[in-house]
């Protein structure tokens, strides 16, 4: 996410520049080209030499240099800027920022950058709870600023309250959100469960597994940084949550159960990388039990002489196999040609210690998932605790990838094969597939094809895009059991060779499947079609319009 990305970290004289440092160290390791900005008083805390060191660049303070060369670099950064991080974000600046001052560098740049800007605020506790500057905090988040909370802690000062600057794993978090919030997973929602449960025999023991959940951990991190919403589902771990991610926390696999339920609603894609106890005791102790028998046999446990005693043991639920026969419409949403709307991407792990291979074939078809991840933990590189892992992708496709040794998260991996497969023509694929509609699905490829050269003409072509729907726009329509395509009689339109040729396919595949019948009548009035028009809206199609008037958009 933040390889050759073009930041600028603004830095404001408070205690906590020193911080900074780390930050700046952090992004340029990770690719990022960091251009620094100290204020005045930032120098005084932490020298130009030290950031210049920690960026591999030059570092910027001084607008009003005898040069001259300042006026011109200001304007440069700004342009060239992707991101602006004001780390930390110090009162005086912030007031500066919210009424639009412009008196030194960094201010001059925020003034005439288009790029998002990011504050972190950190002061003492009653600055920063002071009513003129949460006034100003407003303002500037009203604007579009995105404003990093400070933490609540031990101040310079000696006092406890907010004001700390967060540590440079969050604002690192924060600066790939930020950056990621249009990228190819946006406007979907991700749900990933991580780490192990813990199934309680007593209020202190408990049947669990070696989990870690590292890799859970690390596939919400990646899907936020795609620009996804995503609902991190996790049994008891020692990580530190993601910025910007929903955490909500379980202990057992029931309560996992309900927390999956309830959060694939709505949901793009469920990701079910927690390791869920296969068994619980059936009957938990409410005390602790005692080495010698204390309190065993009034809690249902038998001791024999030795001190031991037998735990029974009962089957949890399968999260993913209950999922398996849950249908698209179990989403509450439906297509407008009645067909069931979106569907639950599917993604499954396995860990096993022999016969990987048929196993995890066998786990992928019985619980209808779309991608598995299956790996081998009797092996030294993909075994629990190893910073490395060795897997093999299954496709509900087929197609078996066996992966090299990687390092243990790759939640960049198995993101881009989701992201590939949730885009919206691959979605559309799936609903028409699934309900036996191949030569709609086709159709429908062929239309996004069309609609990808539309994008390709010239603004004069955009602008007659709305004689484009009223004219040659088309539609699919189902009357009875006949799937065709047609077109309306107005005039035409002038578009370029890619979209004649788009438009062409688009015809020659009607043509071919005009005569085809696909499943049953969708029962609705014969009085009109629904179709979505070119912006996505729904319209009923009147009669004198002729039935297929509008465009379908994937």
């Amino acid at each position: 996410m933040l390889l050759n990305k073009r930041i600028i970290v603004g830095i404001c004289g408070g205690i906590a520049s020193y911080k900074a440092v780390d930050l700046v160290s952090k992004l340029q390791q990770a690719g990022a080209l960091v251009d620094v900005i100290l204020t005045e008083h930032a120098e005084d805390f932490v020298r130009p030499l030290t950031f210049s060191t920690m960026s591999h660049r030059p570092v910027y303070s001084d607008l009003w240099e005898a040069s001259g060369h300042a006026a011109e670099t200001h304007i440069a950064l700004a342009e060239e800027a992707e991101l602006l991080a004001v780390v930390p974000a110090t009162a005086n600046t912030l007031a500066r920022l919210a009424h639009g001052i412009a008196d030194n560098m960094l201010t001059a740049v925020a003034l005439a950058t288009r790029a998002p800007l990011v504050l972190a605020p950190a002061m003492y506790r009653d600055m920063y709870l002071h009513p003129a500057t949460q006034a100003n905090l407003a303002l500037l988040q009203e604007r579009g600023a995105w404003i990093i909370e400070p933490e609540v802690g031990r101040l310079a000062s000696g006092a406890i309250g907010p004001g700390r600057l967060p540590e440079t794993e969050v604002l690192l978090g924060a600066i790939s959100k930020i950056l990621g919030r249009n990228g190819d997973l946006a406007n979907r929602l991700v749900v990933v469960t991580a780490g192990g449960t813990h199934e309680p025999i007593d209020p202190v023991r408990y049947v669990g597994n070696r989990s870690s959940g590292k890799m859970g951990y690390a596939l919400a991190t990646e899907a936020r940084d795609r620009g996804a919403r995503v609902i991190l589902i996790s049994g008891p771990v020692a990580l530190d949550a993601p910025y910007g991610v929903e955490l909500q926390t379980v202990e057992t696999a029931l309560q996992m159960r309900n927390a999956v339920q309830s959060a694939i609603t709505d949901a793009d894609v469920l990701v079910m990388n927690a390791a869920v106890a296969d068994f619980r005791p059936e009957t938990p102790a409410v005390q602790k039990l005692k080495k010698e028998n204390g309190g065993g046999e009034a809690q249902g446990f038998v001791f024999d002489a030795q001190g031991g005693f037998t735990l029974h043991l009962v089957r949890n639920p399968d999260i993913l196999g209950e999922l398996a026969g849950v249908t698209e419409a179990s989403t509450g949403q439906t297509t407008d040609i009645g067909e069931p709307g979106r569907r639950l991407v599917r993604v499954g792990f396995a860990a096993e210690t022999k016969d990987l291979v048929a196993n995890a074939q066998s786990k992928l078809v019985a619980k209808h998932l779309d991608l598995l991840i299956a790996n081998d933990v009797s092996r030294p590189e993909s075994g629990f605790g190893v910073e490395t892992n060795k897997v093999i992708i299954f496709h509900a496709t087929g197609i078996m990838e066996d992966l090299p040794v990687m390092p243990a998260a790759m939640g960049d991996f198995v993101l881009e094969l989701l992201s590939t497969r949730s885009t919206q023509e691959a979605s559309t694929m799936d609903r028409a597939a699934s309900a036996g509609f191949e030569g709609i699905a086709q159709m429908l490829l062929e239309q996004k094809k069309l609609m990808d050269a539309l994008e390709s003409e010239n603004r004069e072509l955009r602008r007659q895009l709305a004689d484009l729907r009223r004219g040659v726009g088309i539609a699919i329509v189902i009357e009875g059991k006949t799937v065709q395509l047609a077109a309306d009689t107005g005039g035409p339109v002038p578009m370029n060779p890619q979209t004649q040729a788009a438009l062409q396919s688009l015809q020659n595949l009607q043509n071919s499947q005009a005569s085809n019948t696909y499943g049953q009548s969708s029962g609705r009035p014969t009085g009109g079609q629904q179709a979505v028009s070119l912006n996505g809206e729904k319209r009923e199609n009147s009669a004198s319009r002729g039935p297929l008037a509008d465009s379908f958009v994937l």
